[in-house]
């Protein structure tokens, strides 16, 4: 123990005695007993046993600083931490670095610059591997380049508070570390890249454009809580957009649509030649589509439901246009059909409601089922090499169709591929498809090589169940015809011997107020109208009224779903079961009062983000459902009055009110306040006043 202290004062004295030698030079004090091995300047170090060395303390006033390649004639390989407290080795100066230099010959940095909370810039040599949690809560670094020698960077950036720009070199294969970023708004992650780790950009709340490879891996939880995604670009490079790319949008949180309803443009480079299914289904806010030149398919339903789409053009690549890839972008115009197009899948084009000019390219064979059903064509002319046309495939166009040049290579034309209508003619060639189809729908054709035309009139219209109508009493089949007139002309479905649905509107466009009447007449039968179809009018923003008929007993999913200008709802006093999301996102509808006694259910979602819903009265006193998320986001909403005494906990489901007005007050029975508060605020009414 003696010989062991007279060493360590030996050693001091040395230290002493060169500081007086060296004048002007800084003297650095070494612990007595320190596990650091040596000192170079002001930098401590330790030996690794690869013959290395690691950072293990920082005796520098900051500022701009170089972490030095090497240190007492030994490559230094990592940033390590102090031996005893396992804290960072520059923990003591953290906040006096404004500026860092690290060399390529560096590999590790371990924790060594968290929490700096001045730190500007970051400059991060190529051949840097390691960087995990390196620089996690630097408040006031702006922008980082990663090169792409990294290959671990777990939590590396995470909770940088002013970091808005990333930029990720080629050669990283798996991108992480940038959680709770707040001010971050752009990234770019290029070609190459394999995998966006779990969370790795998760809570970053002002992210507004990215660029990724199209088969990058993601996490579910990747994009966790980002929701204000704008501008996705796909990387040069990239050969496909993989349906990974979804976890964009559906993500591990409950609340993941915002991205959904944020993106406005995606850009997809001459690199890619395919697209897999459901990717950008409902991004409700895309406006701008920019395809590539080399792309030969589109993917099922990959932009349905974009309602705010209203031009594409699309690429002379393309072979197909899958199954609903635009069906329900309410918005859409016109399109052109390039030549390449040889299939125009089922659904693709249907419920365009805005839909009126569409070119055909000269080598389309096929159109499918329902391609462009309820649609606002007027005149429709097809290529020579047109061989087929599926089922409904120009129906429900009867207010707006008005001819149909129809090639004779055409073959076959499916069941009320275009709907019967005194004011539509088909153009064809004597005893074509064309010319059959015509006379056996009554519709007026006219032949384009002379032959005899025929007028309406002619022959007897069948329905889709293969008959002729149903005369007699019995109930055979559905049978789905457009009927009605004015307001109230939409398709109808029967679903028993005398009930029906109301499918989907055939109002002319731009008609604004609708009728559900108490009946309809079906070939030549009355049916009394007791449900309003699935989707009926989803998505329509033109609507701002409807009169719901006393016959209605139910109102499917999504029936009013998207139908932002509707203001007002009156009738429906046979109402029994409203479904899941029925009137979601009808944004100006301010009051809501469901007269029907007979009321039993409020499905999931069924008014969620009604943003200026003010008055719920529900005068039923069977209710005994509301159900989840039933009225969440409805922020306006202040006034909430029930008659109904068997609501229980089980009974209202998770978060029905949440985020309605704060002081929300409900009026209920007397003898149900106190429990009904306890439900109300369970359910999300944090401070409900129930009277």
């Amino acid at each position: 123990m003696k010989e062991k202290l007279r060493n360590s004062l030996f050693c001091l004295t040395l230290i002493l005695m060169a500081g007086l030698f060296l004048g002007e030079s800084k003297v650095y004090a070494v612990e007595v007993g320190s596990d650091t091995d040596d000192y170079d300047g002001e930098w401590g170090y330790r030996f690794l046993d690869d013959g290395t060395v690691s950072i293990s303390e920082y005796l520098g006033e900051g500022g701009n600083i170089t972490i030095p390649t090497e240190l007492g004639g030994y490559p230094v390989s990592e940033i390590g931490r102090y031996p005893r407290s396992n804290a960072s080795a520059l923990y003591d100066k953290l906040d006096t670095l404004t500026e860092i230099t690290i060399p390529g010959s560096v590999k590790k940095i371990d924790y060594a610059f968290g929490g700096s909370s001045n730190l500007k810039k970051v400059t991060i040599e190529d051949g840097v591997e390691s960087i995990n949690s390196a620089f996690q809560s630097c408040d006031s670094l702006e922008s980082v380049e990663v090169p792409g020698s990294i290959v671990s960077m777990s939590g590396a950036f995470s909770s940088c508070d002013k970091l808005k720009t990333v930029i990720i070199d080629s050669g990283v294969e798996t991108v992480a570390g940038f959680s709770g970023c707040d001010n971050l708004t752009d990234v770019v992650i290029p070609y190459g890249v394999k995998e966006i780790a779990g969370g790795a950009f998760s809570y970053c709340e002002n992210l507004t454009n990215i660029t990724l490879p199209g088969e990058v891996e993601i996490n579910r939880t990747s994009f966790d809580g980002t929701f204000n995604i704008q501008t996705i670009t796909i990387a040069e490079g990239s050969e496909k957009v993989s349906y990974n790319l979804n976890y964009i949008f559906d993500q591990a949180v409950s609340s993941a649509n915002g991205t959904r309803k944020s993106l406005k443009t995606l850009n997809i480079p001459d690199s890619v030649t395919t697209m897999e299914d459901n990717i950008f289904e409902r991004c409700t806010a895309l406006t701008t589509i920019n395809l590539s030149n080399n792309l030969t398919n589109l993917g099922k339903r990959q932009f349905y439901r974009c309602t705010s789409l209203t031009h594409i053009t699309l690429p002379d690549s393309l072979i197909t246009i899958d199954e609903s890839a635009f069906s329900s972008c309410s918005l859409l115009a016109e399109i052109n059909i390039p030549d390449s197009v040889i299939r125009i899948e089922d659904s693709a084009f249907a419920s365009c409601y805005k839909l009126s000019n569409v070119t055909f390219g000269e080598n389309l064979q096929s159109i499918g089922e329902t391609a462009f059903f309820f649609t606002d064509l007027v005149n429709v002319t097809f290529g020579n090499n047109l061989q087929s046309i599926g089922s409904r495939a120009f129906d429900m166009t009867s207010s707006t169709m008005r001819s149909a040049t129809i090639p004779k290579n055409v073959t076959s034309i499916g069941e009320d591929a275009f709907e019967s209508s005194e004011d539509l003619t088909i153009y064809g060639y004597t005893g074509s498809a064309a010319q059959v189809y015509a006379q056996e729908n009554n519709i007026r054709f006219v032949s384009l090589d002379g032959g005899q035309g025929t007028q309406s009139g002619s022959s007897t219209q069948k329905t889709p169940g293969g008959g002729t109508g149903n005369s007699g009493s019995s109930y055979t089949g559905d049978v789905r015809r457009t009927a009605g007139s004015g307001a109230s002309r939409a398709t109808y479905t029967t679903t028993g011997p005398d009930t029906a649905e109301y499918s989907f509107p055939a109002v002319a466009s731009g008609v604004t107020e609708i009728v559900i009447p108490d009946t309809v007449i079906i070939n030549g039968r009355s049916y009394k109208v007791t449900y309003v179809g699935s989707n009926a009018f989803a998505g329509n923003t033109t609507i701002t009224k409807v009169s719901i008929g006393n016959n209605v007993q139910t109102i499917r999913s999504g029936a009013f779903a998207g139908c932002t200008n509707l203001k007002k709802i009156t009738g429906g006093k046979s109402l029994t079961y409203i479904y899941e999301r029925a009137f979601e996102n009808c944004a100006k509808l301010k009051k809501v009062n469901l007269t029907s006694k007979s009321l039993i259910s409020i499905g999931d979602y069924a008014f969620r983000k009604c943003t200026s819903l003010k008055s719920l009265t529900v005068k039923s006193k069977k209710l005994t459902s509301i159900g989840k998320q039933a009225f969440a986001g409805d922020k306006k909403l202040k006034k909430v009055t029930l008659s109904t005494t068997k609501l229980k906990k089980s009974s209202v489901k998770a978060k029905a009110f949440k985020g309605i007005a704060k002081k929300c007050v409900f009026k209920a029975p007397a003898k149900k306040a106190a429990a009904y508060k306890k439900i109300f605020k369970a359910r999300g009414a944090k401070k409900a006043v129930v009277k």
